[in-house]
């Protein structure tokens, strides 16, 4: 997954699922203490830092993934 800056100070997330190649593209990803956060529509919540990223859903499951690499 990415964060994108569009030149104006706005970002957004882009994300790729390995196992089917599934693209996620969300607008609207803000800055927080430790990285980024950006919501889709169905409530869920991607939480991006240099440590990984963390998908919270709606119905309370949690999935994490450890970062491979990070760049500024």
């Amino acid at each position: 997954m990415v964060i994108c800056d569009d030149g104006s100070g706005t970002y957004s997330y882009k994300g790729l699922r390995r196992k089917d190649n599934a693209k996620l593209e969300l607008p609207s990803a803000f800055p927080t203490a430790t990285g980024f956060t950006v919501g889709n529509t169905d409530g869920t919540r991607y939480d991006v830092s240099r440590a990984g990223l963390v998908i919270s859903s709606p119905g309370g499951d949690v999935y994490t993934e450890q970062a491979i690499a990070a760049a500024p």
